[in-house]
């Protein structure tokens, strides 16, 4: 009688094992690529659980269950997008369920890191009302926009700049190209990336702000080694 329990026992983990397995193996995890839009994002993954934004962009967050019932664990997902709307990086962070910690972080987009603030020049300042008006003064004045942007690449070797103040010297210029041009120039020397919104309204086109994006985190990884 004991042995037949044992087996009927052995049978029912056996079973419930393989249902484990099969339901694992039929889990398809929703592959966010890099450049997908929300639409795309909120196809795959629905409606996010919460959403926030800082100066590049939307951050959205999701939470799942991943694996068995027993045994599986719970995984927040960010999706993060810049300012064109289109997704630029996603982390999956797995939560140990008796502690609720994010206990594991990865990328599994092709992300980019974002920006990390503190690796700025916080403390520093922009150049006075005085100071700044001289310059903007001698950019404007000008005759060439190589003049303009030679003007600049030497205030910028030891000014540090507002984004009010970069956004009024990107207006001097017509073009995207030039202004992203210039904004290269003066990108390491911005102190205050929260306001990087008053410089993306320089931009006329979707393209143009994706390229301050992408100078801004070349920034990041050249400060970052």
């Amino acid at each position: 009688m004991n042995r037949n329990k044992l087996t009927a026992a052995t049978v029912a983990c056996i079973l419930m094992l393989t249902f484990s397995i099969s339901a694992i193996a039929r889990i398809k995890k929703p592959v966010i690529e890099r450049g997908m839009t929300k639409q795309q994002v909120t196809a795959l993954l629905g409606t996010p659980l919460t959403s926030s934004f800082d100066e590049f962009g939307d951050i959205w967050m999701y939470e799942e269950w991943r694996g068995p019932f027993v045994g599986g664990s719970n995984v927040r997902i960010y999706v993060m997008f810049d300012m064109t709307g289109k997704v630029v990086r996603c982390d999956e962070r797995t939560i140990e369920s008796n502690r609720q910690e994010e206990i594991n972080s990865q990328v599994y987009s092709n992300g980019v890191p974002r920006i990390n603030q503190q690796l700025y020049p916080h403390g520093l300042h922009g150049l006075n009302d005085r100071d700044f008006s001289t310059l903007y003064k001698k950019v404007s004045d000008a005759s060439f926009d190589k003049d303009k942007k030679d003007l600049i690449e030497v205030a910028s070797l030891g000014c540090y700049y507002s984004c009010n103040q970069c956004a009024k010297i990107l207006s001097i210029f017509s073009f995207d190209d030039d202004k992203l041009a210039v904004f290269k120039l003066m990108a390491s020397h911005i102190i205050d990336l929260q306001n990087i919104h008053i410089i993306y309204q320089q931009f006329t086109f979707d393209d143009a702000k994706k390229m301050v994006s992408d100078i801004l985190q070349s920034e990041f990884a050249h400060y970052s080694h």
